[in-house]
């Protein structure tokens, strides 16, 4: 699934590591020592705009110059069997917190950089968070998703 509704402006994704990797320990004789691990895992959070009206891919009126970003494509394995996803994840998050998930999605971020394509891969992924619903005004309201990840691959 591509996803469309990414936030123009500002930050519209972030991954961030959970655990410290490192920690240092003061002893009784002052002296410290260090204690590290080779913990990879942590959080996915988009800023997304609601696209879709439905799963199916019905846009919602308006909503044609929220869609593509073009340098970020985020795809997951855990696409709804039967279903052409629209690239909504507001609407995609809602489905998993409705049937769970057991086993975890692997979502993986192209992006340009230099003139070149690098992707990474994150592993395990389950939602997190996703609120069920936002209103306001006259602005287009961003869901902001979490996903949590146990590793990443970097090609």
């Amino acid at each position: 699934m591509s996803v469309r509704g990414l936030q123009g402006d500002g930050v519209f994704f972030e991954a961030n590591q959970i655990n410290d990797n490192a920690r240092r320990i003061l002893l009784t004789n002052g002296a410290t020592t260090m204690l590290t691990n080779s913990a990879r895992n942590g959080t996915l959070s988009f800023r997304v705009a609601r696209v879709s009206k439905d799963l199916y891919n019905t846009p919602l009126s308006g909503s044609q110059s929220l869609q593509n970003v073009p340098s970020v494509q985020t795809i997951s394995n855990s696409l709804i069997p039967g279903v052409q996803a629209s690239g909504d994840l507001v609407l995609f998050a809602g489905y998993l917190q409705q049937t769970g998930q057991s086993t975890g999605s692997t979502i993986a971020v192209y992006y340009d950089i230099n003139g070149s394509t690098e992707i990474v891969t994150f592993l395990n992924c389950g939602l997190k968070r996703c609120d069920p619903l936002k209103l306001s005004g006259s602005d287009v309201q961003i869901y902001e998703i979490s996903f949590d990840y146990s590793d990443f691959l970097r090609t």
